[in-house]
């Protein structure tokens, strides 16, 4: 797998070099010498042909003799001034010599391959007995991957950091004659550099932001359906109440509804559940009506209702 890796990030590589080739020789067509445009065009018909080969040596050795190919001194037609040509010729095929040196030795990366292994395994558990797993991974998966925006903005910043490193390693590399516009276009990828981490940084806040404010409304989700679901409680025990207290003084012939007596007045652990239902309604409640967005209320409403809910335990 990884000689197949290495091969494929080769032959891409070889491919991008001879597009940007072509692009030159077409932009240049009438000022090169037509013997030495045969002998590019038939260094790239050659690399057509062996670029599937698996000798990733020889593929990369003949593709570097046609980067030297158009480095030599007379490719354009004599007797001309082709400085600002040779000096363009001579910026592209360095870039291009210097990211065919790091493809050869481009390690595969390990994230992606780890994302794709734990999403498999997720995949598995779901056909599994442990497919009660597979919702807590999927919650862990999402946690870990970043939103398409995120991801593009780190992509692009990743591609130009390897950029700006290859542009240091082309100024120190590079001769004199070419050595200051390297040292601009490497002054523009920085530049560029700092402008994509402000736009990362920003992207980075505004999602934090939305995901705070996503967790808060999620919690004012589950308050209002725990208020709900004291609302309908304390109303089916007052109900209850009531119905039993009219049962027993119309002395009612009428079975007990899931076996709970009507006499619930004389019941300590129902008049204990009702203070302490009727206190988480009316604090919830609360909450939700006045005090929703309040931080302090958040902290001191549930403090309260349990020293209420002590003083009830205690004192009745």
């Amino acid at each position: 797998p990884e000689f197949l890796m290495q091969k494929t990030t080769l032959v891409q590589q070889v491919e991008e070099t001879l597009q940007r080739i072509k692009l030159l020789l077409a932009k240049f067509e009438t000022k090169i010498q037509p013997e030495k445009r045969a002998q590019i065009e038939g260094y790239i018909d050659k690399l057509m042909r062996i670029k599937t080969s698996n000798n990733l040596d020889y593929i990369k050795h003949t593709c570097k003799d046609l980067l030297d190919k158009i480095q030599e001194e007379e490719l354009f037609f004599q007797g001309m001034d082709h400085g600002e040509e040779r000096q363009s010729f001579l910026l592209e095929s360095q870039k291009m010599m210097y990211s065919l040196d790091r493809a050869a030795t481009k390690k595969p990366e390990t994230q992606g391959q780890f994302q794709d292994a734990f999403h498999g395994l997720g995949e598995k558990l779901k056909d599994s007995k442990l497919n009660f797993l597979k919702e807590w991974m999927e919650s862990l998966e999402k946690k870990w991957k970043p939103s398409p925006e995120l991801a593009a903005l780190q992509s692009q910043l990743k591609t130009l950091k390897r950029q700006e490193w290859d542009g240091v390693m082309l100024v120190l590399k590079s001769p004199k004659e070419t050595r200051p516009a390297q040292w601009e276009n490497l002054k523009s990828i920085h530049q560029q550099v700092k402008i994509l981490k402000e736009a990362l940084k920003t992207t980075q806040k505004t999602q934090k932001q939305k995901s705070d404010l996503f967790q808060k409304e999620k919690k004012i989700v589950w308050l209002e359906e725990f208020n709900a679901f004291t609302g309908w409680l304390l109303g089916f025990y007052l109900i209850y109440y009531f119905l039993g207290y009219y049962v027993t003084q119309g002395n009612l012939d009428l079975a007990p509804f899931l076996g709970i007596p009507f006499s619930l007045e004389d019941s300590v652990l129902f008049k204990y559940l009702l203070v302490l239902v009727f206190l988480m309604h009316s604090a919830s409640s609360l909450k939700i009506n006045f005090f929703l967005r309040n931080t302090f209320a958040t902290i001191s409403l549930p403090i309260a209702s349990f020293v209420i809910m002590l003083l009830t335990l205690f004192n009745f």
